[in-house]
């Protein structure tokens, strides 16, 4: 759900509240939370777990990313 909301934030303009909304209601202080959150993984080139091995979450999102845009 961070990585959603992080993604939100920097693909729309929608504001932390409306962003909160559509995730199940939460404040806009968790969407702020979210977003720092990813940004201090994106710092420390945090690894996740990936059904084709481990990548980095810079890489995740880059994968995000381009699939969002095809289609």
């Amino acid at each position: 759900r961070m990585l959603a909301m992080y993604l939100a934030r920097k693909h729309t303009s929608s504001a932390f509240s409306e962003i909160g909304q559509y995730f199940g209601d939460r404040q806009h202080s968790t969407v702020i939370a979210a977003q720092k959150r990813v940004e201090t993984w994106l710092t420390s080139d945090e690894q996740v777990q990936h059904p084709s091995g481990v990548l980095s979450i810079r890489e995740w999102l880059r994968n995000v990313e381009s699939s969002l845009r095809v289609g």
